[in-house]
């Protein structure tokens, strides 16, 4: 009895755990391209600061 009563319950959870993988799934591919656009801001940013930095100390007015 109690291994039919684990049976059912492993059965109606296992939708659900397929629809929240799921929706993991889409939200870190998501995610991951917020956050490659992000690393290339700030990489580019950084870049300019570093550029900016290397002009000034190149060229001193």
């Amino acid at each position: 009895m109690g291994k039919d009563e684990n049976g059912f319950a492993r059965i109606i959870s296992k939708p659900q755990n397929v629809e929240r993988w799921v929706w993991f799934n889409c939200n870190s591919r998501f995610f991951e391209l917020v956050f490659k656009l992000l690393e290339e801001i700030v990489f580019r940013m950084l870049l300019l600061k570093q550029i900016s930095k290397f002009c000034l100390f190149s060229h001193p007015f």
